[in-house]
């Protein structure tokens, strides 16, 4: 029952924090529960470190997205660091690939509720410490991005390692597991919307981080079953993004700044169907999210044909197309998206 426990709280705290959504086990008695439990019961070790992982991000995850000067978040993100850090220490043995990849997507999670926070308090605090802080984050989170990616394309499958394949964590019938999936995915959307589609980054990070986005994409293709797949509408979007960078929307007044991790993946969601011509799909989103609430109605474009005369960026790589892009994929919110269930995949491959 213990064991049951831990994990249903380990993948419901890693997605909710995904999904834009707080924990729902974070108060103090229910983390020292998790510490007596841990303390006492026979535990599986990678069991242990998930938990673990996941305890650290519910203890300081309503702190880093409250209302918190500069300096004190930075210091929450300092804190939270040397947890996280202290377990590869104590657990160094036991770290496989399942639990490395979970535990940088929790380092990118932290660094990215650091930015998305920031970002809505950018107008009321010193921009110089604000940038100094927020650069910090975008280079940490650009290196635990990379750290997902590789792991998800290369060490998982047991590429340049001695150890068998991880066959666990990818079934080609069945594309990813879910918190996988949506790890690589908020990875992706990170370095795309940071470094390679940010003219003012360090040219040599964007060319790393452009590679990283296509060995994802590379990945996203070789496992999906048929191109509406979610493996498959997850590449459509990259590579939209990708070879139209230049056509994202300008105002960014209108990206979504209040859903914490969500919202990096929910607005390059949102720039991409832009790009295709869907300009109402922010709209369509922020009223599922609270349709009582006229303040989330206020975009009101209503949708129109792809502009035309889209500038590709031919130093992505990109081979065309081998089929029509789907408008169909931008019917689908991004709940709808990430749910396995909506497709029979042994239908599809049979």
């Amino acid at each position: 029952m213990c064991k049951t426990w831990l994990g249903c709280f380990v993948i419901n705290t890693s997605l909710s924090i995904a999904l834009g959504n707080p924990p729902s086990v974070k108060s103090a008695l229910d983390l020292s529960t998790i510490n007596s439990i841990l303390r006492k019961q026979q535990v599986p070790p990678r069991l242990a470190i998930d938990a673990h992982i996941q305890q650290c991000m519910a203890k300081y995850h309503d702190s880093l997205v409250g209302e918190v000067g500069v300096s004190v978040r930075e210091t929450l993100v300092q804190m939270c660091e040397q947890d996280l850090n202290a377990l590869t220490d104590r657990f160094n043995n036991y770290i496989d690939n399942h639990a490395a990849f979970n535990f940088h997507v929790a380092k990118l999670h932290l660094y990215t509720l650091a930015l998305v926070r920031e970002k809505q308090q950018s107008k009321q605090y010193d921009h110089l410490e604000l940038g100094n802080h927020s650069v910090r984050c975008q280079q940490l989170g650009m290196a635990a991005a990379h750290r997902v990616i590789d792991i998800y394309c290369n060490d998982l499958e047991g590429a340049g390692a001695k150890r068998a394949p991880d066959s666990r964590l990818i079934g080609p019938h069945r594309a990813l597991p879910k918190q996988f999936f949506v790890g690589v995915l908020l990875a992706t959307f990170f370095l795309l919307r940071y470094f390679v589609l940010n003219p003012a980054s360090d040219a040599e990070q964007i060319a790393t981080s452009r590679n990283k986005v296509l060995m994802v994409h590379a990945k996203l293709r070789q496992f999906t079953s048929h191109q509406l797949a979610e493996p498959g509408r997850a590449a459509t979007v990259i590579e939209v993004l990708s070879r139209h960078g230049d056509a994202q929307r300008a105002d960014p007044s209108e990206d979504i700044e209040d859903r914490g991790v969500a919202s990096i993946v929910w607005n390059a969601l949102i720039s991409a169907a832009d790009i295709r011509g869907r300009r109402n799909l922010r709209t369509e989103w922020l009223e599922k999210i609270n349709p009582s609430s006229p303040a989330l109605r206020t975009d009101n474009r209503s949708s129109r044909s792809p502009d035309l005369n889209v500038q590709e960026n031919p130093d992505l790589g990109f081979v065309d197309l081998e089929y029509p892009l789907p408008d169909s994929v931008w019917d689908q919110s991004f709940l709808q998206m990430l749910d396995f269930t909506a497709y029979d995949f042994n239908d599809i491959g049979a």
